[in-house]
């Protein structure tokens, strides 16, 4: 099963904090809107496809991310 169906839930259970950084995967209104209500930026490209643009994505903190699932690879 994909992860973005069970999204929703783990967004649900999270504290409170300045911003979810996700792939592009998790790149649909649904899941930018949850995080919004939970008062957190959604830090999430959008897919190629997308009309919208990533003019509003903080590119330095979406870097970071791939130094985190670095670290669990290993």
């Amino acid at each position: 099963m994909h992860d973005s169906t069970e999204a929703q839930a783990l967004i649900d259970e999270l504290p409170a904090g300045g911003a979810l950084v996700a792939g592009k995967g998790y790149d649909s209104e649904r899941i930018r809107e949850q995080i919004e209500t939970k008062g957190m930026e959604s830090v999430i490209p959008r897919r190629r496809n997308s009309k919208a643009g990533n003019s509003n994505l903080d590119r330095a903190l979406y870097r970071y991310r791939h130094l985190v699932e670095n670290a669990f690879a290993r």
